[in-house]
């Protein structure tokens, strides 16, 4: 079963090449809306952690009332 999904994963690259080729305008607009949200989505990871460190020190030197 791992090795099924490690070939699909393998051979991905593959397919989107052949994909490409037969629909050229297609892949450009697909490959750009995935590029455009790894980007959005790195950036969204990057804040929730900056938020959860930030947050675990204030936290830690907040004196409680």
């Amino acid at each position: 079963m791992f090795r099924a999904y490690l070939q699909s994963f393998l051979q991905t690259p593959q397919r989107l090449w052949a994909y490409s080729k037969h629909h050229p305008y297609e892949s450009i607009g697909y490959g750009s809306v995935l590029l455009f949200l790894a980007l959005a989505a790195k950036v969204v990871i990057v804040a929730a952690a900056g938020v959860a460190i930030v947050g675990g020190i204030y936290w830690m030197f907040h004196e409680p009332r």
